[in-house]
């Protein structure tokens, strides 16, 4: 049974007040010890209910009159104001003498940790340990401790973990939709090539029919590394920000170039492409010409790939305004002999958080050519529309804000594409006489790099690694 404050007193070395305490503790040399560990000192008459300050950091000063206050009042005035804990009421009760008292009854230390505001206005987190005085039952110390330095040092490791995480459930979900798209986009140009090669090799005295199986063997590895190049590129925009390099450039020039590669496509696959370009307030833009080309290519890739042959394609780029040194550039495609499917379609109505939502679920809707295409366009800024009517076709609409102006840092001279020399009519560059180093481990690789690098003039050496190329060249 816990013992009356009188029978234990006898029994104890109690100072006599507060001021005793203050007179004691102001000479001691664990009060300097004591300094560097906490924020405030207090000594607590849990008989009087009153409080004296023996020494605080902010504002410094030691308590030199040995005047006491009403503890509970003192801390309704002076923390009930400053507490920014949810529940600052809650944390003000635990700290009042009766919760106190209560506590150390039970155990040595009682603790509370609260948050509150400074003077300066920032917010520290704070603990404040109550302890009897040693060899008392009447008189307590209140220690305050700052701990605002090791919540945010523990704040911080908490972000760079989340951060950690974030990442890599990130390189997770690429991987998990690399290779899902992988498996279900591979296959059909793969099951071609390996099945077009087993007829080949069972009809090799038709040479005619060998030639054509090469031919769709050859268009469906081509088919495929695209595909490949397409998922590399989706995962990377999807994942990770695409940095732009604006410059100067004509369009007309661009667009000029860009109708020769979208006739191309057009004739390969027995289209009928028109196109236009209206004329321009400012022929002169700075944006990323690179990106500007990879949507160009996109959409012709689109179009061209879905477009049934005889089918026709009306292709338009127009100014729509230009207003404070931004030209609304409008890109328009329509085609006849194409119904998309406008679950493909609702793709391009979506951000491209939403779009990584919806792989994270499922790949059944999503079109690779028109993610990327999607991604590039929102890099610049721009939107994209589209409509598919059945019978009648697809229209896509691009609009594309091209800054007329430069920016601070920004270059300021005409970047041309150079066109490539010396090449042979089928586009490969040629190196006659020029000596190669060819390293790759695998043997079947290095033998076909080795014909394609011969057909284009080069003296071919080969090696199986780094290691050997080293020893050769030394």
């Amino acid at each position: 049974m816990q013992a009356s404050y009188s029978e234990q007193k006898q029994r104890t070395t109690d100072p006599q007040s507060l001021s005793e305490i203050r007179q004691t503790y102001s000479t001691s040399p664990l009060l300097y010890f004591a300094q560097s560990e906490y924020d405030g000192i207090y000594a607590i008459d849990l008989q009087n209910r009153t409080g004296m300050t023996l020494w605080q950091k902010e504002p410094q000063r030691y308590t030199t009159q040995g005047e006491s206050q009403p503890y509970d009042d003192s801390l309704d005035a002076l923390l009930g104001p400053n507490c920014t804990d949810l529940n600052p009421d809650y944390v003000i009760r635990s700290m009042k003498l009766d919760a106190v008292e209560k506590a150390l009854q039970k155990e040595p230390l009682y603790r509370v940790f609260y948050n509150r505001y400074l003077s300066s206005g920032f917010q520290a987190y704070r603990k404040a340990t109550f302890r009897l005085l040693p060899g008392s039952i009447r008189f307590a110390v209140l220690t305050i401790q700052d701990l605002t330095d090791a919540f945010q040092a523990e704040e911080a490791r908490r972000k760079d973990l989340a951060a950690a995480l974030e990442e890599t459930r990130k390189h997770l979900d690429a991987n998990n939709v690399f290779l899902s798209l992988l498996s279900r986009d591979i296959r059909t140009p793969l099951h071609s090539i390996l099945g077009f090669t087993q007829i080949a090799n069972a009809e090799l005295s038709d040479i005619s029919a060998v030639e054509g199986y090469l031919h769709k063997i050859s268009m469906s590895g081509i088919y495929m590394a695209e595909t490949i190049d397409d998922i590399r590129d989706l995962i990377m925009i999807l994942w990770n920000p695409i940095s732009l390099n604006n410059s100067p450039f004509s369009l007309s020039e661009f667009f000029s170039q860009t109708r020769v590669m979208l006739h191309q496509k057009a004739e390969e696959k027995q289209l009928s492409l028109d196109t236009s370009s209206g004329s321009f307030s400012s022929d002169t833009v700075y944006a990323d010409q690179a990106v500007l080309g990879k949507i160009i290519a996109k959409l012709a890739r689109n179009i061209t790939s879905y477009t049934l042959r005889g089918g026709s394609i009306h292709a338009s780029a127009l100014e729509k305004e230009h207003r404070n040194g931004i030209l609304l550039l409008e890109i328009t495609v329509n085609s006849r002999g194409i119904d998309y499917d406008p679950k493909r379609l609702h793709i391009l109505d979506l951000s491209m958080r939403e779009i990584q939502e919806e792989m994270r679920v499922s790949l059944s809707n999503i079109e690779l050519d028109l993610v990327i295409l999607k991604a590039y366009v929102s890099a610049m800024g721009g939107t994209i529309t589209s409509s598919a009517t059945e019978g009648l076709g697809t229209k896509i609409v691009l609009e594309l804000p091209l800054n007329t102006e430069p920016k601070p840092g920004q270059p300021v001279k005409l970047v041309r594409e150079n066109t490539p020399a010396a090449t042979s009519p089928d586009g490969i560059r040629r190196f006659k006489g020029k000596t190669l180093l060819l390293a790759d481990d695998d043997d079947a690789n290095r033998e076909v790099e080795r014909k394609l690098l011969e057909q284009a003039g080069f003296i071919v050496l080969t090696v199986r690694n780094g290691k050997e190329a080293l020893e050769m060249l030394n």
